[in-house]
């Protein structure tokens, strides 16, 4: 019997025009923008996507269908996953912005596609996320959400101070 297959479904509404958004599916620096580090798009059926990330996950694909503004098909196959899938983006214009509709699709429920469902779920969550952010407010959330150490309040030790707190003699720093 063959594998059940499943689907990824994802909705996102963007306060921004369909133009744009159909951009930041189909061009290498829009790509970058929102969803990877580093993107090679070039956006006409047959042509090929390339996707990357400093974590070291990458994805290759090729652009199947593309009708300007309101539906973009391409093959997905990314490091480490079992066989390629197939990514949907339906554009429609919406209340002045874009409702986008995404499914990825060929995946199957055997327990080697359970990692890949996954990654895939939660990667899409955050890039529509910020696509939304990077096309709404110009914030880039992997940036904006980055965690950040800091330090305050620090005061220069001198030499009389170090011996006062034991430390070796002629040393100085901060406190």
């Amino acid at each position: 019997m063959p594998d059940k297959k499943s689907k990824l479904k994802f909705k996102q509404f963007v306060h921004a025009p369909v133009d744009e958004v159909f951009s930041a599916f189909t061009n290498a620096t829009a790509l970058c923008e929102w969803l990877c580090n580093i993107a090679q798009a070039d956006a006409h059926e047959g042509g090929r996507l390339y996707v990357w990330w400093n974590s070291g996950y990458f994805a290759s694909g090729e652009f199947i269908r593309l009708k300007p503004f309101k539906k973009i098909v391409f093959s997905w196959h990314g490091r480490g996953e079992p066989a390629a899938t197939r990514v949907r983006v339906s554009l429609a214009p919406k209340d002045g912005g874009t409702k986008i509709s995404l499914e990825q699709s060929g995946m199957s429920d055997d327990k080697t596609w359970k990692p890949v469902i996954q990654a895939s779920r939660r990667g899409w969550q955050v890039g529509l996320e910020n696509l939304k952010s990077v096309l709404e407010t110009g914030l880039d959330l992997r940036f904006v959400r980055m965690p950040l150490l800091g330090v305050a309040g620090l005061e220069p030790v001198g030499p009389e101070q170090a011996a006062e707190l034991g430390l070796p003699k002629g040393k100085s720093g901060l406190r």
